[in-house]
């Protein structure tokens, strides 16, 4: 068994980091890893500034990160605390050694202090046994199948439109956006927080000289009526990943849809905080269509991450014989628990 010791991170370890990063693959279906554009640690500070870092070292070098980041999410239908542990990544040299379980009780630890009802909750790719296993031990429950979908964007303008238009979100609409927001995700069991407050500050993100990192665009009718919207975090601006393994199937699908480019490399837009109202399926699809032609030149697909029962796939469609893998989420609650409800990545 290797010696090692957990700490938390400093700055003077972005270097070995970011090498990390670039070295340690995830372990599921689609195993990939993260180059980034700009320094992670700027991304870190503008997205998530309530985070702690955690390294592993042995022999003299780092071999183990992972990260817990501090927000609200809502969950059986109240507003809690979470604490969303994420990034763990172990060196294949000192895995099954430890080191994951040794990283993930420091930011369990770290959440504890928080106070005794604030929840953990970390997502996991399916096929990552190594996680599963990691989170066997904390873990009160692991449920959902929540289908992440890189979708092509559109090579030609949508037909149709109906009389709709489709534009970028303005102060004006906020209120509308998060009382259709609210109404989503009110019977969700785990799903993000999605007030005004939320939404202007994640609308204000801006990662050193980038900004508009995030955009929200609306579709509305003759009268300027909303009818649909959807978020899109401009992830390809920040980094790419480069997939390290995958199905062959899916592989040559991705490279032939154009998702999946040369060297393995995707360049990815995600799609987050989407609705439309009950009677405007059909608006909010000609929205997303929309979306997937006007960001053709951003990066190479539109990432969409929904829970297979979820109605919003009505919306913003991806068809089952795309790329696409799955995650679970992990939650430590001692809240009850209702198997029916949707769920929704909260963070």
């Amino acid at each position: 068994m290797v010696e090692f010791e957990v700490r938390e991170r400093v700055e003077a370890d972005e270097a070995a980091l970011a090498a990390l990063r670039e070295q340690v693959a995830d372990g599921g279906r689609v195993a990939f890893t993260i180059r980034d554009h700009v320094p992670a640690a700027d991304v870190r500070r503008a997205r998530h500034p309530d985070s702690v870092g955690v390294i592993a070292e042995a022999d003299g070098r780092l071999v183990g990160s992972g990260w817990v980041r501090f927000d609200r999410a809502r969950i059986g239908g109240q507003v809690v605390q979470v604490g969303f542990l994420h990034g763990l990544a172990v060196h294949p040299d000192y895995r099954r050694q430890g080191v994951a379980r040794a990283m993930t009780d420091f930011r369990l630890r770290r959440v504890e202090a928080r106070g005794p009802g604030v929840v953990a909750v970390a997502t996991i790719q399916r096929g990552n046994a190594g996680s599963m296993a990691n989170a066997e031990w904390w873990a009160s429950r692991v449920t959902g199948d929540l289908r992440v979908t890189p979708v092509p964007m559109r090579r030609a303008r949508p037909g149709g439109g109906g009389g709709w238009t489709v534009r970028a979100a303005v102060r004006d609409d906020l209120d509308t956006i998060v009382a259709e927001l609210e109404r989503r995700y009110r019977d969700f069991g785990v799903a993000p927080v999605t007030g005004r407050e939320e939404l202007t500050a994640w609308l204000e993100t801006a990662v050193g000289d980038i900004t508009e990192v995030n955009s929200y665009v609306v579709v509305t009718d003759r009268r300027g009526r909303l009818l649909a919207g959807l978020g899109v975090i401009d992830e390809a601006r920040l980094s790419e990943m480069r997939v390290r393994a995958m199905p062959y199937a899916m592989r040559l699908a991705g490279r032939a849809l154009g998702v999946v480019g040369a060297g393995g490399v995707m360049r990815n837009l995600s799609v987050t905080w989407a609705w439309h109202r009950p009677d405007s399926v059909a608006a909010g699809r000609f929205l997303w269509q929309t979306v997937r032609w006007r960001m053709r030149g951003r990066g190479t697909a539109l990432v969409t991450t929904v829970d297979v029962r979820d109605p919003i796939r009505a919306m913003i469609s991806a068809p089952g014989w795309l790329p696409s893998t799955s995650i679970a989420l992990v939650i430590r609650s001692s809240s009850p628990w209702d198997d029916a409800r949707l769920l929704a990545v909260p963070s």
